[in-house]
């Protein structure tokens, strides 16, 4: 599973990160995403055309739901997880999804996930 700030520098143009999606993709691999990841992708459009552009992209990957077991989960990391937190909200929801789908998350920063129990992050580098 990708996480959103990976997501959204691919979509940026990260030449580094076009070739590692390209390597991913070549070998079949799906890629993952969580529901706030699509979400921001989609907030981030600029017209009508990039929109359009973004939501191609995203039909290309596996947008995976979010739901009560995903929110009871995040919320649990909220609530128990070391403060001050590096992790954002949207981090949360990530995490939670990997976990209870049994998934790694691949990350900028995969150190940002370390506190999370049972979670295996990785560097997209």
């Amino acid at each position: 599973m990708f996480d959103t700030p990976l997501v959204l520098a691919l979509r940026a143009g990260d030449a580094e990160l076009i070739r590692f999606f390209k390597a991913w993709t070549d070998a079949e691999r799906v890629i993952a995403i969580g529901t706030a990841t699509a979400l921001e992708v989609l907030a981030q459009s600029t017209d009508d055309d990039d929109r359009n552009r973004r939501f191609r992209f995203l039909e290309n990957s596996a947008v995976l739901p979010l739901n009560a077991d995903v929110g009871k989960r995040a919320e649990q990391f909220a609530l128990h997880l070391p403060v001050p937190t590096r992790l954002t909200a949207d981090d949360l929801l990530v995490a939670a999804t990997a976990l209870l789908r049994k998934l790694p998350v691949y990350s900028l920063d995969p150190g940002r996930y370390a506190a999370v129990p049972g979670l295996t992050a990785l560097s997209a580098h």
